[in-house]
């Protein structure tokens, strides 16, 4: 199964690294990486969170206040974006 970014999704990435950053040097580093590792397992996972009021999979992320939404279709899974708050 591949995965798929939609554009947005570097954007909101970036401006979460940055907004870390600024709290602590390198935490944004950190959940940069662990975001991109989470998207990694996406295909791995066998079964995913149940779609919410958005309409994708909210998967929240380990040790930062953070939420990555993403679909599954056919052979696809497409990543939309991330909350963080």
């Amino acid at each position: 199964m591949s995965v798929r970014l939609l554009s947005d999704l570097d954007a909101d990435v970036t401006e979460a690294v940055n907004w870390y950053n600024e709290r602590r040097d390198g935490l944004g580093d950190e959940f940069e990486s662990l975001v991109y590792k989470t998207i990694e397992t996406l295909p791995m996972r066998m079964t995913h969170p149940a779609r919410d009021r958005t309409g994708h999979h909210p998967l929240r992320l380990s040790r930062f206040t953070a939420v990555l939404y993403y679909d599954t279709r056919h052979d696809e899974i497409v990543v939309a974006g991330l909350l963080v708050g």
